[in-house]
C-alpha cells in the first residue's frame, strides 16, 4: 500500500502517507524502512519547507536503482535504463537492428543489457521486455508473433534472465502502451478505462476497464490486426488472408509504396512522401484508415470507451490522420457511444511501456514481501 501511495501521488512525508492510508504513523514508518532497505524508496530533504527543519520525503528509487526497458520490434529494437520512478534515463538509449536469427537477438540485448547492469551503481530490480505478440504468461513463452517469427514458442524473457542473471518480464505490446499510459499520460487515476490502437508493422488494441486489463482467458485478447477485412485477399503472416494488417498496418503501407514506386521505401520517406501530399500516398493512407475506421466503430460500439489513444508513427507524425480516421468512425459507430468517445495520440511510447510494465510487475511482487 505505501509503494503504490507513494507512486500514484509523488514523493511524500511519513504523516502525508500515514493520513492517505489510514494506518497508524509506526506502520508506515516500519513499511517505508522495508522499502528503504529494498532500495525502492529513497529519502531526501524537501528544501521547499520553509518552517523549521527540512521535511524528510521519500520517493521511487531515482538513483540507488534502476529498470532496464527492452522494445522488440521490427526493424528495430530498443533498450533503455530508467530509475525506479520511472524516469529514463536518455544517455542510455541504444538502438540496433533486429538480427534474423534468435541467437543473435540473444547476443545483441545481452551486450547492450550487461553494458547497462555493470556501468551504473544502482542496483538492477529487473527488466522489462515488450513483445510484438501473443504472450503465453502462464508458460512464459511467445505463442506468435507474426512480424517477428524468430520469437514463435521461445521462452525469451527466461533465456534474457538467465544471461543477464535479472529477472525479465515479458508483455505484450499493447499491454504495456496501456500501462504506460496510465502511468505517464492522462489516465493516471486509481481505475482508468480506455483503449489503445497499436499502429505498427502489425495492429494491436490494448484494452483497460477500471484499472485491469481485458486480456481474456489466455491473454491473448486485443488482436484486431487480424480481423478479417477482405476476402481472399493478401496473404498474412499469420498464416491467414485479408486480416486488417494486410491493408493497414505501416508494414503494408510500406509495401505498398516500395511496389509502386519501383524501390524500397522505408517510413522516413513514406512520412516525407506524406507531408508532400504525394497522391499515390495520400489515396493510400485514406484507404487504409477507412478500414481501421471500420474495425474502431467495432470497438467503439461493443466497449463503449471514454477514450481511444493511438500509438504509431505515422499518426504521431502526421497529426490529420487521426482526425481523418475519427471522421471516418463517425461515419459507422452508434452515435451516442461515439459521441463520448475521446480520440487522442499516445502520449507515451512502447519504450515507456516497458518501463512501466516491469515497474508494475515489481510494485506488485515485492510489495507483500517488504510491507
Amino acid at each position: 500500500m505505501v509503494l503504490d501511495s507513494v507512486r500514484r501521488c509523488g514523493p511524500s512525508t511519513r504523516a502525508e502517507i500515514t493520513g492517505r492510508l489510514g494506518v497508524t504513523f509506526p506502520t508506515t514508518a516500519k513499511a517505508i524502512a522495508s522499502l528503504l532497505e529494498a532500495k525502492l524508496l529513497e529519502e531526501y530533504d524537501d528544501e521547499q519547507n520553509l518552517r523549521g527543519r527540512p521535511a524528510k520525503r521519500v520517493r521511487l528509487a531515482r538513483t540507488k536503482s534502476q529498470v532496464i526497458g527492452i522494445e522488440l520490434d521490427h526493424p528495430d529494437c530498443k533498450i533503455v535504463a530508467a530509475g525506479f520512478d520511472g524516469h529514463t534515463r536518455p544517455e542510455t538509449l541504444v538502438s540496433f537492428r533486429t538480427p534474423n536469427d534468435y541467437e543473435s537477438l540473444l547476443s545483441e540485448i545481452g551486450k547492450h543489457v550487461n553494458h547497462l547492469i555493470t556501468q551504473t551503481e544502482s542496483i538492477t530490480l529487473g527488466i522489462g521486455l515488450t513483445i510484438p505478440g501473443l504472450v503465453d504468461y502462464r508458460k512464459e513463452q511467445v505463442c506468435l508473433s507474426a512480424n517477428l517469427p524468430i520469437l514463435n514458442n521461445r521462452p525469451i524473457g527466461k533465456d534474457i534472465s538467465t544471461i543477464v542473471n535479472v529477472h525479465c518480464q515479458m508483455v505484450h505490446d499493447t499491454h504495456a502502451l496501456c500501462m504506460a499510459e496510465s502511468m505517464y499520460g492522462k489516465d493516471m487515476s486509481a481505475k482508468p478505462s480506455f483503449v489503445m490502437l497499436a499502429h505498427r508493422a502489425g495492429i494491436g488494441l490494448g484494452v483497460m476497464i477500471d484499472g485491469a486489463f481485458l486480456s481474456g482467458c489466455d491473454g491473448f485478447a486485443g488482436e484486431i490486426g487480424h480481423t478479417p477485412m477482405i476476402e481472399n485477399g493478401r496473404p498474412c503472416s499469420c498464416g491467414r488472408s485479408g486480416c486488417l494488417e494486410t491493408v493497414a498496418s505501416e508494414l503494408a503501407l510500406l509495401e505498398q509504396a516500395s511496389t509502386h514506386f519501383g524501390r524500397d521505401v522505408d517510413i522516413e520517406e513514406y512520412i516525407s512522401l506524406a507531408l508532400s501530399e504525394d497522391p499515390f500516398v495520400m489515396e493510400a493512407l485514406s484507404e487504409a484508415s477507412q478500414y481501421l475506421a471500420m474495425v474502431i466503430a467495432n470497438v467503439v460500439n461493443l466497449l463503449n470507451p471514454h477514450r481511444l489513444y493511438v500509438n504509431g508513427r505515422l499518426f504521431e507524425e502526421l497529426p490529420w490522420l487521426l482526425d481523418h480516421m475519427s471522421e471516418q468512425a463517425s461515419q459507422l459507430a452508434l452515435p451516442l457511444s461515439f459521441e463520448r468517445c475521446q480520440f487522442e495520440r499516445a502520449a507515451s511510447s512502447l519504450i515507456d511501456g516497458s518501463i512501466a510494465s516491469v515497474i508494475n510487475h515489481i510494485t506488485d511482487s515485492l510489495t507483500p514481501q517488504v510491507t
